[in-house]
């Protein structure tokens, strides 16, 4: 799921707006709500498999997600995708169990 969320932030900057926490917009407010909640079930799952820390849940992955796509939203596009993957290789660390 965290690879389809960063596939979608490096293509288009809708959907950097979208997790922007400071959004007023209900429409995208209720589509980050929908993201966090996808994002929390994938979390579940993992966390029962072992492989990520219990004590995340879906707001720290929100989370995570707007903070890449603030480093993003900075970068031209074809620099995103190497940003990202430093990104996200960073966040794991402090993701996993």
């Amino acid at each position: 799921m965290l690879t389809l969320v960063t596939e979608q932030i490096i293509a288009t900057t809708a959907f950097i707006d979208m997790v922007d926490a400071n959004t007023a917009d209900p429409r995208a407010l209720a589509m980050r709500d929908r993201v966090r909640d996808v994002l929390a079930d994938k979390l579940a799952e993992a966390q029962r498999a072992g492989t990520a820390r219990a004590d995340l849940d879906g707001d720290d992955l929100l989370l995570a997600v707007s903070m890449l796509a603030g480093v993003l939203a900075k970068r031209p596009a074809p620099a995103r995708r190497v940003a990202a993957a430093r990104v996200w290789s960073l966040l794991r660390r402090g993701m996993h169990a």
